[in-house]
């Protein structure tokens, strides 16, 4: 909604239509390739691990290359006349563990096939602390046994399969857990107007909610240095056309991002100097597979910027 008493300005970005999909043109603001975020999390840079082409994280889960990627605690023997799958199994009892770096913010399944006549758990570390373990009962034939946990931080993680009792355990995994975020009336980011404080979003480094100024009353975001942000993860479709939009204000350029893992998606500048006025800001973009978007919002000054009314919308 346009108040008369104000002004706005309107800054478009420039899209050229290509076979196959949108390509964005902001400058240099569109890159689709492995980059650093640095500049996103100064502190915390670490190397994050890629999933197979079936989206399993773990390396060797079906234990074809018998002990490569796994660390074992005891004497590793493999089945070749009762794999789940391919040629070889796990014999239990037997410790193996191995280690991932993982993204943030995101939700997991980590589970292997099992049988046997004693006990099976799996268990998930981060250093020394223990995230996430369960305990399942062998049978006769292969079950499918997982556990689901969330990671708040980028960090490397343990993944341990530990048993008591003979039995074999093959095709291990690690894959996220998506499900497909539901727009409401089009819209697909939840607390999008920031009508609710810390409902949604994470607001991280001092980005805290204020009552004025506002473009959509109760309150708006602000964002009071660079290291400054707000953040909020999307799960989206696959080769789909978004268009990503907030209304800002402030002494400085205020920065968009769109993450996909480590690929950055799209990104914008912002407009530079002071914003006197409610500002619209957006991009538009296409989603590469089907997965969960990191969406922030910071920005490249030291002094105040506020941003309200954020949008993230399908294009038809």
């Amino acid at each position: 909604m346009v108040r008369s008493s104000e002004i706005y300005f309107i800054r478009f970005v420039s899209i050229v239509f290509l076979a196959g999909g949108y390509l964005v043109l902001a400058s240099d603001d569109m890159q689709r390739n492995e980059v650093s975020r640095r500049f996103i999390d100064p502190v915390n840079d670490l190397p994050l691990d890629l999933p197979d082409s079936s989206g399993n994280y773990l390396s060797n889960g079906g234990f074809e290359k018998r002990t490569q990627q796994w660390s074992m605690t005891t004497t590793s023997e493999f089945d070749s006349s009762q794999a789940r799958s391919g040629k070889y199994a796990l014999k239990l009892p037997n410790v193996v563990t191995q280690k991932k770096a993982l993204d943030r913010y995101r939700i997991w399944l980590y589970g292997c096939y099992y049988k046997g006549s004693g006990k099976l758990n799996l268990v998930v570390e981060k250093g020394k602390s223990e995230v996430a373990r369960r305990q399942f009962t062998g049978r006769g034939s292969y079950k499918k046994v997982q556990i689901r946990f969330k990671t708040k931080f980028k960090a490397k993680h343990r993944f341990k399969v530990q048993s008591t009792g003979s039995g074999l355990v093959d095709d291990c995994f690690l894959k996220e857990y998506l499900v497909l975020s539901k727009p409401s009336n089009g819209e697909y980011f939840r607390n999008n107007k920031f009508d609710y404080k810390s409902a949604a979003w994470f607001n991280i480094n001092g980005a805290k909610y204020v009552s004025s100024p506002t473009y959509n009353p109760p309150y708006a975001v602000e964002l009071n240095g660079k290291s400054a942000r707000m953040l909020q993860n999307v799960v989206l479709e696959g080769n789909t056309a978004f268009r990503f939009s907030c209304f800002t204000r402030g002494e400085g350029p205020l920065q968009m991002f769109v993450f996909r893992g480590h690929t950055l998606i799209v990104r914008n500048k912002g407009m530079p100097g002071i914003v006197r006025n409610w500002t619209w800001e957006g991009n538009v973009f296409r989603t590469l597979e089907k997965g969960q978007y990191e969406f922030i919002i910071k920005t490249n000054s030291n002094r105040k910027v506020w941003v309200d009314q954020c949008s993230l919308k399908k294009l038809s």
